[in-house]
């Protein structure tokens, strides 16, 4: 009778206690015998996040000026020194390169011989080029080599026609479209920028598997802090901002069943198959579950069902 009796009572203890667990939903592990909280998994829980989330295509280039103007001149000359810098700014009317005469009319006899102009005279050549709009130096012309007529000796690009020229895949190519918003990052800083171009042909890139289109998208808000020449990344805006439904992935798991997380309810893991849709830096769109949703976190390797003791919830971003 005695051993009867102290099997009964320790099956009653047992039963109790694991109903306190249920009970107060995993409340504190301090008040259950060793023996059962130890053998009862603790896990942390967060409820579902609220973000803002605007359709977009990622793409990468460089920044370059939109148009650039020619300085130019109407007859061949040899430029013997530049007064102008590549990258730094010149005005309208300032002087933009120094004119060897002499060797310019050696070069003209030695290249056209009697075919030269006859009429053509030293005093015909200019002693200086002069730039004739104000902006940034993109290229100089060679120096003591004959420029032919009407040839770029000076090429001058104005800040506020910068333009990022990008690489879109052909995955996403059909969702890109003149006048959308995409916003630039480049040195570390933002810009806002439209899509005022698409190219009407693929080309292929040497380092993805798939071809890519160039898309030319105006920067908008170009500052002095850009420069032609800079590495660039955009986000080209393709849809209106909406709100999602997210969770961490180290609360999202998988099996050959599909996706699914673990709800806590009243001390134990409930099953909640879900499906996730855009994926975002550290989390991923979701449905299957509700705002008010407490699931658990790192859940790999409980059951359904399983009794759990919750240590503590994850703080939940403000919306």
């Amino acid at each position: 009778m005695k051993k009867s009796f102290s099997v009964g009572k320790d099956i009653w203890v047992k039963s109790a206690a694991l109903l306190l667990i249920i009970a107060v939903g995993a409340g504190t592990a301090a008040v259950l015998p060793t023996w059962v909280s130890g053998s009862v998994p603790r896990v942390n829980t967060v409820f579902p996040d609220i973000k803002s989330y605007t359709p977009s295509v990622s793409c990468s280039g460089v920044i370059e000026y939109a148009d650039t103007h020619s300085v130019v001149c109407d007859i061949p000359v040899v430029i013997s020194e530049y007064k102008v810098s590549t990258g730094k700014h010149a005005d309208a009317g300032q002087t933009a390169a120094v004119v060897d005469k002499s060797a310019t009319v050696q070069q003209l006899k030695a290249l056209y011989g009697t075919a030269a102009p006859s009429d053509m005279t030293i005093d015909d050549i200019p002693e200086q080029i002069t730039s004739d709009i104000s902006g940034t130096v993109c290229a100089l012309g060679a120096k003591g080599t004959l420029i032919p007529a009407g040839e770029p000796i000076v090429s001058i690009g104005e800040q506020s026609e910068l333009q990022m020229t990008a690489a879109v895949s052909q995955r996403d190519i059909s969702k890109v479209d003149i006048g959308q918003s995409v916003v630039i990052t480049a040195a570390d800083k933002s810009y806002i920028g439209t899509v005022s171009e698409i190219s009407g042909f693929a080309r292929k890139e040497y380092d993805t598997a798939d071809s890519v289109v160039d898309v030319g998208i105006k920067v908008d808000d170009a500052d002095s802090d850009l420069r032609s020449g800079y590495s660039a990344e955009g986000k080209i805006q393709t849809g209106y901002e909406q709100k999602i439904l997210t969770l961490p992935y180290d609360a999202i798991c998988q099996d050959d069943k599909g996706e699914y997380v673990y709800v806590f309810s009243s001390g134990s893991a409930k099953r909640r198959d879900i499906t996730t849709g855009v994926e975002l830096s550290g989390c991923a769109e979701v449905s299957g579950v509700g705002i008010s949703d407490e699931v658990i976190m790192h859940s790999e390797q409980l059951s359904a069902d399983c009794l759990v003791i919750r240590d503590g919830i994850v703080s939940r971003e403000d919306e």
